[in-house]
């Protein structure tokens, strides 16, 4: 049972169980709070036979494996999600040197995320995407490294608090004290398109001059940079998917996109809009055998091609829309209109046409929490409904 007590400006917490050293742990907090949610966490490990790193009898890695090592490891052992390959590969660098066995404690687990927050700035859900890629390589390492018999070891980042990214105040007032910075935190964009600046963007990819301006924008391959917005906009595809996409992957008897390159390492099939078919078609005609049918990719899996063809296109996406009057909009806020379109689809009796499940099917989120970040649905399309229904 966990049992907490105030010693003077601290908080110390007692728990008791049996596979605890001595049946006993006792440890200071800054917080009442901090003391009373690692207890809680603690205590359900030890429920699960679970027993932390710094708590274990016998500490340490046997072999003195570095983070570094596990990380490649890992990466050639299991089917590792581009995001999470993309995240180790950073971590490689950042935190290789790092003994496993330091890193299996919860001191070291706390100063890690302290640090993301005070020396690098980051946004929480940087540091969370950080923190669960890593979280899910040592809990692979671990359960690699339990022999039979042993008690298995906890990983120290599944007993972070539930608000570990979420910077405290005394985080906020350190930041504005040292570098005069403030606190980052989490940005959840809604951006959707307005009336008329669809319009106006297709027309300045088309390479038409805006009103007001002496001549017109010029970009690189812009037929090919509309038609990667069309199908973006009429898919809810990420940019990676869109321009990677070869003709084998367009089946159009099936009027399908088979994505097979997800971020989330996971394929799916997109049905095809009418609107985007022809451009399809068109496109398909044109690529040639196993070539994307977009031009800036040559088809090799390589990180810094891939990275700097992104890069580019959304730095391109970023000019056209200031051109055409919506400074604010991103590539990335095409995917939150697409998903809306998708949501709000209606057929010809005017039902909705696709359910929550198949929307995420289409989009390609697991997670319905971070779906319902993507459906961005305007007060007006609310009314809709409510008015189109309502006798």
């Amino acid at each position: 049972m966990a049992m907490v007590r105030q010693r003077g400006n601290k908080f110390e917490l007692r728990v008791k169980h049996r596979l605890l050293p001595n049946k006993i742990y006792t440890s200071t907090f800054d917080s009442e709070g901090e003391a009373r949610s690692y207890g809680t966490r603690l205590e359900a490990l030890l429920a699960q036979g679970l027993l932390p790193q710094d708590l274990a009898s016998q500490r340490g890695s046997p072999n003195g494996d570095t983070l570094a090592k596990v990380i490649r490891d890992y990466q050639a052992t299991v089917p590792v999600s581009a995001l999470d390959c993309e995240i180790l590969d950073l971590l490689y660098g950042k935190i290789g040197s790092t003994r496993v066995d330091r890193a299996l404690t919860y001191k070291w687990a706390e100063e890690w995320v302290r640090s993301m927050k005070i020396e690098a700035h980051l946004a929480p859900g940087t540091i969370r995407k950080r923190t669960g890629a890593l979280a899910r390589m040592l809990d692979w390492h671990l359960k690699r490294q339990a022999k039979d018999g042993a008690l298995p070891v906890a990983n120290p980042l599944r007993l972070l608090p539930k608000n570990y990214s979420t910077y405290n105040e005394h985080e906020r007032m350190l930041l504005m004290g040292d570098n005069g910075q403030l606190a980052k935190t989490d940005v959840e964009r809604d951006r959707r398109l307005y009336d008329g600046e669809e319009a106006a963007i297709r027309a300045v990819l088309r390479g038409e001059k805006r009103d007001g301006r002496q001549r017109p924008l010029t970009l690189p391959d812009g037929p090919a940079m509309l038609d990667l917005y069309e199908i973006i906009v009429n898919t809810a595809m990420r940019l990676r998917e869109a321009y990677r996409l070869k003709p084998e992957h367009i089946r159009l008897d099936q009027r399908t996109i088979h994505v097979a390159a997800s971020k989330t390492g996971a394929a799916r099939d997109i049905p095809i809009l009418p609107v985007a078919y022809d451009i399809l078609v068109r496109r398909v005609k044109a690529a040639k055998k196993g070539q994307p049918i977009f031009p800036w990719w040559s088809g090799a899996d390589d990180k810094k091609e891939l990275r700097r063809i992104t890069n580019r296109l959304s730095r391109a996406f970023g000019r056209a829309f200031a051109y055409a009057g919506c400074p604010d909009l991103t590539e990335h806020d095409l995917r939150h209109e697409a998903t809306c379109r998708w949501v709000l689809m209606r057929d010809a009796q005017r039902h909705w046409l696709f359910r929550t499940e198949e929307c995420m099917r289409i989009t390609g989120h697991k997670d319905p929490r971070m779906f319902m970040r993507y459906v961005s649905l305007r007060g007006s399309d609310l009314a809709e409904r409510l008015w189109t229904t309502t006798p």
